[in-house]
């Protein structure tokens, strides 16, 4: 019973108290055992997206280390490494040897067809990535198989991006219908995110009594333990 408490202290004083409230008021031992299924779906959502974030950190480690061999230095050529256009690109393109030697306006007609961007966005990234194909030296030919594993990698990563991208949006879906949320999001540096999966986690935070208890259930307060004196 004493650890199921968010501080879970251990002191003399506080074990007839815990001994006699698993005796009498047991209505007290009841009191959170049960959440409603918003929160606890939430919840459960949450962690599911952690593990799928994981998993895609896994993918990603393994897939760059694919492209060092393929296409070195690609990625450094966009913000975001991840990014619509960079996927498009590689994708068509996985090896500098297939793009060098393109004209600029069939990579950025190609980008204008599979992205949102304009013909200005798409040229502009076209000319820099056939201008940096004719500068780098790859570690393969186009025709290794190291081309292919990197073009699995590449998929693998996409498809969980996606996947994880599904989850997080199920959880902003039922954070929006929630006035803490809306709270949370007038926080600055607090977004949709960030905001959706911090209401997943304290669930109804009505369940707190005082902030000091929600301190204590995230774990950012020290841990007492003594006996006697």
């Amino acid at each position: 019973y004493i650890k199921e408490s968010i501080h879970s202290k251990k002191t003399d004083r506080l074990d007839p108290i815990a001994i006699a409230k698993v005796y009498y008021d047991k209505e007290d031992m009841r009191m959170h055992e049960t959440e409603e299924d918003k929160f606890h779906r939430m919840k459960q959502l949450n962690r599911l997206y952690e593990d799928k974030l994981n998993h895609l950190r896994k993918y990603k480690v393994t897939f760059q280390n694919s492209l060092s061999i393929c296409f070195p230095g690609f990625l450094e050529l966009f913000r975001d490494a991840y990014n619509e256009i960079a996927m498009v690109i590689l994708n068509k393109y996985p090896h500098p040897d297939l793009i060098k030697h393109k004209q600029p306006q069939t990579v950025a007609r190609y980008i204008e067809r599979h992205t949102c961007h304009n013909q200005t966005v798409a040229m502009r990234y076209a000319m820099k990535v056939i201008d940096f194909a004719n500068k780098t030296y790859p570690g393969c030919d186009k025709d290794d198989i190291e081309v292919k594993i990197m073009q699995d990698l590449l998929a693998k990563v996409e498809t969980a991006k996606k996947d994880a991208e599904e989850t997080l949006q199920e959880i902003i879906k039922i954070a929006e219908t929630m006035d803490e949320y809306y709270l949370l999001l007038s926080i600055d540096g607090i977004g949709e995110n960030l905001a959706s999966r911090i209401l997943a986690e304290i669930g109804d935070i009505k369940r707190f009594k005082t902030r000091e208890a929600l301190i204590a259930y995230a774990g950012l307060d020290p841990n007492i333990s003594q006996s006697g004196q």
